[in-house]
C-alpha cells in the first residue's frame, strides 16, 4: 500500500496528528492483508517518517517501507 500524501495544518503540527493518520493508515493495510507500506517523503520530512520505523528501500533512497504485521495493533 501506497500512502501518496501526508499533510497536517500548520496549526495542528506537533500534536500527534500525523502520527495517527499513519497508524491508521497502517490500520487499513493490515485490514485489507497488505503487509508493506511504502511512501515517496518529501526531504525535510525523512526523520518524521524515520521515527516511524519507515526505512530506505534497498534499491532506491527516496522510497521508504515498512512492514506492517498484525502484531503491531
Amino acid at each position: 500500500m501506497w500512502i501518496g500524501d501526508l499533510r497536517v495544518a500548520p496549526l495542528r503540527r506537533r500534536r500527534g496528528w500525523g502520527r495517527r493518520l499513519v497508524r491508521a493508515a497502517e490500520g487499513v493495510a493490515r485490514a485489507m492483508s497488505s503487509h508493506v507500506v511504502t511512501v515517496f517523503p518529501l526531504v525535510h520530512a525523512v526523520p518524521f517518517w524515520q521515527r516511524l520505523g519507515y526505512r530506505p528501500h534497498d534499491r532506491t533512497a527516496r522510497v521508504y517501507v515498512k512492514i506492517v504485521t498484525a502484531a503491531e495493533e
